[in-house]
């Protein structure tokens, strides 16, 4: 394994988050079958890894979830609803918005992401209820102890299913509840309910339990030029950073070192480890090719690149670690 930095150097910007508006390849995860949206397109992964197109979608497709035998799909033209069948349209919602990020929280409702009009939840009656009304809306992600993260070009706020109001991370807040900056590209959430928040220069990890402490924040991974694809959560709070130069792994003790009481940020280095395709299990087909997306289902990881997919349990992965 390589040894890399994750660099806590503060960089700031003023710059609009183009990227926040691109497409999210999605893993979906049925009752017999598994597939994956990209882009536009969705294909059913076959025994062998690999992919098996099914549809081509009219619409950019922002992001994809799969509730029960429904398809639900953000789209520029709205959210789309297919049955995952026969693919056959059902529905629409929200015709004339663009739905960026979809997501189910901790009690199995879906919550919708529209750019420009809010952030909204279906009820129990099947309609929409919004939740947050904020200027631009980019992203969100909901956690199992029923707190929702929505990012926004005001900073993430954090909405919980247990009490009403929210509370707002920002660059202008006060200790505790600080972010390097307002917008907020992507955010990802853990088993443990722990959450990456990505910014335009700046990446910042939120622990379940930290209300009031520092919040530890990383300036870029391996170098400035990386591009960050997902942040895939593993046992004993590890985490696989899937980037355009490779896969990272930061340990868990890494972000151990990083417990502060009264400063909003703080300097740091952190160590990661590059880990190589092979290491990670894929066939000698896919040794040398780029992945794109990883996604856990709590058993499996799940590596996606253009020509195939495939997968290797935590438990293995966790145990080669330990050996290597």
């Amino acid at each position: 394994m390589k040894k890399l930095i994750l660099s806590l150097i503060f960089i700031f910007t003023a710059m609009i988050a183009l990227s926040a508006q691109e497409v999210q390849t999605s893993f979906l995860f049925g009752k017999s079958k598994k597939y994956v949206v990209y882009e536009s397109e969705i294909f059913e992964i076959d025994k062998k890894g690999e992919l098996k197109s099914l549809i081509k979608f009219p619409d950019k497709v922002y992001k994809a979830l799969l509730v029960q035998d429904h398809l639900w799909l953000g789209t520029d033209s709205g959210a789309q609803v297919f049955d995952i069948h026969t693919l056959t349209k059902l529905k629409e919602e929200f015709i004339s918005d663009k739905i960026v990020d979809l997501t189910l929280d901790a009690e199995g409702e879906i919550w919708l992401v529209s750019l420009f009009k809010g952030v909204y939840r279906q009820n129990m009656a099947h309609v929409f209820e919004k939740m947050l009304d904020v200027i631009t809306n980019y992203c969100i992600t909901a956690t199992p102890d029923g707190n929702i993260y929505v990012g926004t070009n005001l900073g993430m706020y954090n909405l919980s299913l247990k009490k009403s109001g929210f509370i707002r991370y920002a660059e202008e807040a006060h200790s505790g509840n600080g972010l390097p900056d307002n917008i907020v590209e992507s955010l990802y959430s853990d088993n443990d309910s722990n959450v990456w928040i990505v910014m335009p220069d700046n990446i910042a990890f939120k622990k379940s339990d930290n209300y009031l402490g520092e919040i530890p924040t990383f300036s870029y991974v391996g170098n400035k030029e990386n591009k960050l694809y997902k942040i895939v959560g593993i046992k004993d709070q590890s985490y696989l950073f899937i980037t355009q130069q490779g896969i990272m792994l930061l340990p868990s003790g890494s972000l151990k070192e990083h417990s502060h009481n009264d400063e909003v940020f703080s300097g740091h280095d952190t160590n990661a480890f590059q880990l190589t395709n092979e290491f990670l299990g894929a066939p000698s087909s896919l040794h040398s090719e780029p992945v794109l997306f990883a996604e856990s289902d709590g058993k499996q990881i799940y590596f996606f690149t253009q020509k195939g997919i495939w997968e290797l349990s935590e438990k293995k992965l966790v145990k080669k670690l330990k050996n290597h």
